[in-house]
């Protein structure tokens, strides 16, 4: 039996007079205006309304603040049909979700520099610190993408939420529960107030001071409708009766409406608060961040609800606090957090939000970050993307406000976290940065997507996702405790391994939630992939192990030339839980391979002992040797130092040119909805011409001087100079796909439908001129193509137009120019002009026209060009 479709009635509007909500005057627009996240695969839209709803929320004003209540429907979830079987049986079909949304293209983004040069923050464990105990799959592919997934947990139940799904389960993973979140259900958890199949973005957590799970979940419908939907249940068990409140969304600027998309969501002991990123409904644009207010006290009991709204335009992504006080010491403010630039956060508050909400604003100092880059898996054409650098979720507790994003740090994307001391601020005092740290899996490993919060013993826990070049994405773990050194974290334990690489849409957030049973264990889920390439999801229990008084950290002392000795800080990751100097106790004198290890005395920060490597001849390959650190209380720790040795005599010699000068040439080809890279020597180009270098950002015009912005592919071909025996590493940037070759070798693959991303890869090279080949296609949308390198000395950037060169094409066969060619008298006239005779029809015996004659390279060439071959080798 299905439900009716119930009502809601919105009343008693107030507008609130401008200058009772402020915020900190001309703020900066940072992030920019982030791209719209809502999920991908739905069904078609539904018809567009006639015109704005009558109730829409009129935020022109600066400093308005509209006032609405809203009626709940109460609804028990014991009287709805469990749709478990249909979730475990039925098989999934992805749909898109995207024709659901108005139109919302990106608006311009002056993006965080990817490339930036920023320090790694903090330091990891040399080892894994965490305990898991629960370990369970959590909800399972919906058919929507990507799952967004969110949990809260309860003394005896745990909830979880993702696109487009809710279900409920005991402690130990039992679901007792579970249905789709709209229309779909039978009915959907919240069908019964008006809600489609769109209803997107859901996040949840449990109110531990009281007791009740609480739901927020987005619904955008055509060019016209928009709600913030919302659920609260009657007590700590998810099982029975819930209070639903489903309002109006709908925000308007002048003419302009916008709608809700990415969700923060956060609770404190007076109400919920929401926010959201605000785009374009009836026609594109930002309009910046939006704060709701709700006030809790009546939805515990499903009473009518005054709920505030208010609007920043200066703010973007903003996450609110999950205030973990108690009664006794509640928190001064709702805190709010965003980014104002890349080393500075945004820290927001709202002191008295039930009677007269007014944003204040400062901005906390912190280490520069730059822009996260896609994380690497296995499958070189699957990244994962992970979006950009907003905050993922905050949390506070006992004045440590801490949060976590994505940044970039040497080519890898890393888990940022910070923990602020909000003092008494806004009512006193001022906040600052107390410590912040980034998660370096180790390796070439990636870590992204983090959520993190603080349990009642200081304890700070992290869930996040993980990958690299031979991991797949997977959820992982990780804690401190409050009298580790200063921005350390533990090492992350993968808790839940991927069966397979497939990247691309991923998160859009993870979630954790202390254990309101002995308020020190940690829940987090996260997202994985199943062999099937299909999503799922993994819930997890833990805690913080006892952590040993040394703490040794693996170390990685970069890459070395056979011939190239070098100094290594071996001590400089590890820490003593008693605070005193480490020193070297001792170390192998021999590296695995042969290499040679000594003392530097004295020669480290501080005055501290170092280690000097020297590589061993005529090797390349890893190495390694070990070395044992000693605190005060001779307590003592081993560690292992990897490196990567590289022999110069096992460089790549260069190619034989020829003739060469300046520019590459360059084929141009004419492609129909090209999905990847194709055999582009079995077609004819459609342009044949050259480019200095290749150096073409991205653009919705046309690629380069191909005269086409759509389905266009193009074959670069020259020589790179090497111009000393190193180390170079090639990086190829592109969208969509590319590809990279060293002679006929594919050397860099970065192939496929996909956005400006980049994939690097090293080599040694001789001194001279070395063959290469680039190829490149391009769809639709965006197009943009970059070829940079890097080597000892020299910083990355782009390839100069000095360091390429082309073939310079050779005469023509006819030698003698009599008109009969291929002939033995072409051969006979070539030398004997060799040779010194006259012959007044004859071409020049530069041959190759490499300016150098008579040369064996000219004869060389004459023989391939007679035999059929090229000019170039």
């Amino acid at each position: 039996m299905r439900f009716a479709v119930g009502t809601i009635g919105l009343l008693a509007s107030l507008i609130i007079p401008a200058g009772c909500a402020t915020r900190t005057a001309q703020q900066p627009q940072f992030p920019a205006p982030p791209i719209p996240l809502a999920p991908e695969n739905a069904p078609a839209p539904r018809g567009k309304l006639a015109a704005p709803p009558a109730d829409a929320l009129d935020l022109t004003k600066p400093g308005t603040v509209v006032r609405r209540t809203a009626i709940a429907q109460i609804l028990d979830t014991r009287k709805m049909i469990d749709t478990s079987e249909k979730a475990d049986k039925t098989p999934i079909t992805t749909r898109r979700i995207r024709t659901m949304l108005p139109d919302h293209p990106a608006p311009p983004q002056a993006q965080i520099e990817v490339s930036a040069v920023v320090t790694k923050q903090g330091s990891v464990t040399a080892e894994p610190m965490t305990v898991p105990n629960q370990l369970w799959p959590g909800i399972t592919a919906t058919g929507w993408n990507p799952p967004d997934p969110s949990l809260a947990v309860s003394s005896t139940h745990v909830v979880v939420t993702v696109n487009q799904s809710i279900a409920f389960y005991n402690r130990a993973g039992v679901r007792s529960f579970i249905t789709d979140l709209g229309s779909p259900g039978n009915p959907g958890f919240f069908e019964p107030l008006g809600s489609q199949n769109f209803v997107f973005d859901p996040k949840c957590f449990f109110d531990h001071l009281a007791q009740r799970f609480v739901v927020v979940a987005f619904e955008t419908y055509g060019t016209t409708e928009s709600w913030v939907t919302i659920a609260v249940s009657d007590d700590a068990d998810p099982n029975g009766t819930w209070y639903k409140y489903r309002t109006q969304g709908v925000i308007t600027s002048g003419t302009q409406t916008y709608w809700w998309d990415y969700p923060g969501f956060g609770y404190d002991a007076q109400g919920y608060y929401v926010t959201g990123n605000l785009f374009g409904l009836s026609a594109s644009g930002f309009g910046g961040a939006a704060y709701r207010i709700f006030d809790k006290t009546p939805m515990l009991t499903g009473q009518p609800v005054v709920f505030s709204t208010l609007r920043d335009t200066g703010a973007a992504s903003v996450q609110i606090a999950e205030h973990l006080g108690t009664t006794t010491t509640p928190n001064p403010a709702v805190y709010f957090t965003s980014f104002a630039s890349s080393t500075a956060i945004r820290l927001q508050a709202i002191a008295s939000p039930l009677t007269a909400p007014a944003l204040q604003t400062v901005n906390v100092t912190i280490p520069a970050f730059a822009g996260a880059p896609a994380a690497a898996t296995p499958d070189l054409s699957n990244t994962v993307s992970v979006i950009d650098a907003r905050v993922m979720n905050a949390a506070w507790r006992n004045n440590r406000l801490v949060l976590a994003h994505s940044v970039g740090v040497a080519g890898r994307s890393f888990a940022r976290w910070y923990e602020l001391n909000t003092a008494s601020w806004p009512l006193s005092g001022t906040p600052t940065l107390v410590q912040s740290g980034d998660v370096d899996p180790g390796g070439a490993m990636h870590s992204f997507f983090p959520a993190i919060t603080v349990n009642a013993s200081g304890q700070i826990g992290m869930v996040m996702g993980v990958s690299g070049p031979g991991t797949n994405p997977a959820v992982a773990i990780a804690a401190r405790a409050p009298t580790d050194p200063t921005g350390r974290m533990s090492l992350p334990l993968i808790v839940q391994a991927g069966a397979s690489a497939s990247g691309g849409r991923w998160g859009d957030y993870y979630h954790i939630q202390v254990d309101p049973a002995d308020n020190t264990t940690f829940w987090g889920i996260g997202e994985y992939k199943t062999s099937s390439g299909a999503w799922s999801t993994n819930v997890s229990s833990f805690t913080l192990a006892n952590i040993p008084n040394v703490q040794a950290a693996s170390d990685d002392m970069g890459i070395f030339q056979s011939a190239s000795p070098r100094n290594i800080d071996v001590l400089a990751n590890d820490s003593a839980r008693n605070a005193s100097a480490l020193t070297i106790s001792a170390f192998t004198p021999t590296s695995v391979r042969g290499g040679t290890i000594t003392r530097v005395i004295g020669a480290g920060p501080g005055g501290r002992d170092l280690l000097r490597y020297a590589p061993p001849a005529n090797y390349t390959g890893l190495d390694s040797f070990t070395y044992t650190a000693r605190d005060s209380a001779n307590t003592t720790a081993t560690a292992i130092v990897t490196g990567e040795v590289f022999d110069p005599a096992d460089f790549l010699g260069p190619s034989n040119t020829g003739g060469l000068q300046p520019a590459l040439d360059v084929k141009y080809y004419i492609e129909n909805n090209p999905q990847g890279l194709g055999a582009y020597d079995q077609l004819t180009p459609y342009l044949v011409t050259t480019v200095p270098n290749i150096n073409f950002p991205s653009t919705t015009g046309n690629f380069s001087s191909s005269g086409r912005a759509d389905n266009v592919a193009a074959v670069y071909e020259g020589y790179f100079l090497a111009q000393a025996s190193d180390l170079y590493t090639f990086y190829l940037e592109s969208d969509d796909g590319s590809r990279m070759f060293i002679g006929s070798n594919v050397f860099i693959e970065n192939d496929g439908l996909h956005g400006m991303i980049e994939r690097a890869n090293r080599i040694g090279l001789q001194p001279g001129y070395h063959k290469f080949r680039v190829e490149f296609f391009e769809n639709g949308g965006g197009a943009g193509l970059i070829f940079r390198y890097q080597r000892t000395g020299v910083a990355k950037q782009v390839i100069p137009a000095s360091l390429l060169s082309r073939v310079i094409a050779c005469n023509d066969i006819d030698f003698n120019n009599n008109g009969v060619f291929p002939e033995d008298q072409d051969v006979i006239d070539f030398f004997s002009v060799l040779a010194g005779a006259s012959c007044p029809a004859c071409d020049d015996i530069d041959f190759n026209n490499d300016g150098v004659f008579p040369s064996d390279h000219d004869v060389e060439t004459y023989f391939r060009v007679l035999a059929g071959g090229t000019c170039a080798p």
